[in-house]
């Protein structure tokens, strides 16, 4: 499975998780759509400042760790760790350089953050890390700028674009939300989705926050139910792995 929660292997697993914790605090309670979602570009991009270094680089030092913004949150190492920089479960720009017909190559290590679920069980944080050549980081900035990332993260996640079939555990409705990139990231892309848990219909919502400098690029994947993620979370998280990519 990827080591970010982004295609539907990881991600059903994780947002049915948060579905079931939210149909059992609310049984019989389904929150609807998103009345904000909508269609819009794939990515916002933001500025980035990179810095090269030749040192040997470990990609577990940039990913996320317990901050005081999740110091409640409940930690799981068990999935957290070094991974095949060569196979599509590990390495997220795999699956978007094959889907957008490019062969940027794979990275040289990967690694997945341990994965932090809040005391409700409503919201998520998942986070990995990779080094990559500066040829590597501007082919995958190009990506994200790319009007069919939007259409590749669907598919990733098993959707056609726009819609998808409902069934228990899985996401279903893909749909466009506008969120802010926040400061020090490249990009982000947000999503609004529908799961059945236990037989309760809930809205939930995959937001992931792209990153990168110099040798390493790291990512963040956050789910939650009921609500979009708070930004000041969102704000926190991203600031912490920004901080880590000064330290190349």
């Amino acid at each position: 499975m990827l080591s970010i929660p982004v295609t539907s292997r990881r991600s059903q697993t994780t947002v049915a998780a948060v579905a079931l914790a939210f149909s059992a605090a609310l049984a019989g309670c389904s929150t609807g759509s998103d009345s904000t979602a909508g269609t819009a570009p794939p990515s916002t991009l933001a500025p980035s400042v990179a810095s090269v270094s030749t040192a040997k680089l470990d990609p577990m030092d940039f990913v996320y760790t317990q901050g005081p913004e999740t110091a409640g949150f409940k930690l799981d190492q068990s999935s957290a760790g070094a991974g095949n920089p060569t196979s599509h479960d590990d390495a997220i720009f795999l699956d978007i350089d094959g889907c957008m017909g490019q062969n940027v190559g794979a990275p040289t290590a990967v690694a997945t953050g341990p994965t932090l679920t809040s005391q409700d069980g409503f919201t998520s944080v998942d986070s990995n890390a990779e080094i990559v050549t500066t040829a590597q980081r501007a082919a995958h900035l190009q990506e994200l700028k790319d009007p069919r990332l939007d259409g590749c993260i669907k598919k990733l996640m098993g959707q056609s674009s726009g819609s998808g079939t409902s069934q228990d555990n899985t996401i279903a409705s893909l749909t466009w939300r506008t969120a802010p990139v926040p400061a020090g990231a490249l990009a982000r892309v947000a999503y609004t989705g529908q799961v059945t848990a236990s037989g309760t219909r809930t809205s939930v919502y995959l937001d992931v926050v792209f990153l990168g400098a110099g040798r390493v690029e790291n990512e963040v994947a956050l789910f939650s139910a009921v609500r979009p993620p708070d930004e000041t979370l969102v704000s926190a998280v991203t600031a912490q792995l920004a901080a880590k990519l000064k330290s190349q």
